[in-house]
């Protein structure tokens, strides 16, 4: 017969004090996190705003049928960004993000590389209708750093644009200073 080490007791004493001085950190909870970036996403509007946390709606540009826009975020921590319309452009590269659930949530991207250059002409549709703008797709990693982001109903990403697109010339709106949105949907 063998005779055990240690007794239960003494076991259990053994692994608690182990496991509290070189535990792994980790939290049993109930809560359970996606990646809500994990989607193809299409571009359905540009909306340009007077401050970076989106109050005063100053233009709306909705991407009509003879322009598509696709950003896709893939769970090995990559992504792809493709534009089709008058012009073509594309990039590529990896993503990290930081997720609390909040409405700063914000992702980088990162070892970009970007295709053509690709500004395309779209009408602003909303309440300051300033007519047709020229508008640059062309997505920069210089520009791709802290991008605020947020998933609403699970189907809508509003994303801060990584281009050098911050709204028209006009001067009574946003007068090239917005910081511009794209309201993406999923498919």
């Amino acid at each position: 017969m063998i005779t055990p080490r240690f007794k239960t007791k003494q076991f259990v004493g053994l692994v608690c004090t182990l496991l509290t001085t070189f535990g792994c950190g980790l939290k049993v909870t109930s809560e359970v996190y996606d990646n809500l970036l994990f989607a193809n996403w299409d571009l359905t509007k540009i909306e340009c705003y007077q401050t970076a946390t989106r109050s005063n709606l100053l233009e709306e540009y909705p991407i009509d049928a003879n322009t598509e826009a696709t950003l896709n975020f893939k769970s090995n921590s990559e992504f792809t960004y493709e534009v089709h319309g008058s012009c073509t452009t594309n990039a590529y590269g990896r993503y990290s993000s930081d997720f609390d659930g909040d409405d700063n949530d914000t992702v980088t991207l990162f070892k970009v590389v970007t295709g053509n250059t690709c500004e395309i002409d779209i009408t602003d549709n909303g309440a300051s209708k300033v007519g047709v703008t020229s508008v640059d797709f062309t997505l920069l990693e210089s520009l791709s750093s802290d991008l605020y982001w947020k998933v609403t109903d699970g189907t809508t990403l509003n994303i801060k644009l990584p281009t050098n697109f911050t709204g028209s010339n006009e001067s009574t709106v946003c007068a090239e200073k917005c910081f511009c949105y794209g309201v993406f949907t999923q498919n």
